[in-house]
């Protein structure tokens, strides 16, 4: 549990250098407990941020693994279970078999800001902007000053976006690149509402 701890802080700053080190401490972790669910978790989180920044093969392979041991170990365990599946979705494209997963995290913990995160993000990704915009909503007022809060926002601005509504788009996506500037997606959105209300400079 000390070893997880020390990951986490890590595990969420969104650089190669903390990935390494949380994947250090939770190696430790999980060598200590390998049926660890939440060391499984973040686990996959970090070899899919590095796989999504390196696309090499081999941290794609260790996400799945553990990303797959994070849900398989962790299914009374909504945190895990909602990191595992968000992470493979991330690198399987299977929305849909993520977002049944994450529907049962939020049945177990319907307050779990984490959860509504991930949810909102690949419902608005999956066209169901109504309940994207919902769940985003309420993870922010769970959780206002979270710094994985970028991931509602991109719900937010995805949801604006394909619903006509580019200011908000605007709005939302300037919120979420001031949560994660490295972020390149949070641009993209930016550019693109900018772009349907003609301000192109």
């Amino acid at each position: 549990y000390d070893f997880y701890l020390r990951a986490l802080p890590h595990a969420v700053a969104n650089t190669p250098a903390d990935d390494d080190q949380a994947l250090h401490l939770l190696n430790e972790a999980l060598r200590l407990d390998p049926d660890y669910a939440a060391a499984h978790a973040y686990a996959a989180w970090c070899h899919q941020q590095r796989f999504r920044n390196g696309l090499l093969p081999q941290d794609r392979a260790a996400a799945l693994r553990h990303a797959e041991a994070a849900i398989r170990v962790g299914m009374d365990d909504p945190q895990a279970l909602s990191i595992g599946a968000f992470s493979q979705a991330l690198i399987t494209h299977d929305l849909s078999n993520a977002i049944t997963l994450l529907e049962q995290a939020l049945k177990m913990n319907g307050n779990s800001a984490l959860t509504l995160r991930f949810l909102s993000q690949l419902l608005a990704f999956s066209e169901q902007y109504d309940r994207a915009i919902e769940l985003a909503l309420k993870a922010l007022r769970l959780s206002p000053v979270d710094p994985m809060n970028y991931h509602p926002y991109l719900a937010l601005s995805v949801a604006c976006y394909f619903t006509d509504r580019f200011e908000e788009a605007v709005r939302y996506s300037t919120s979420a690149i001031q949560a994660n500037p490295g972020f390149s997606l949070l641009h993209v959105f930016l550019v693109a509402s900018h772009v349907k209300l003609g301000r192109l400079d």
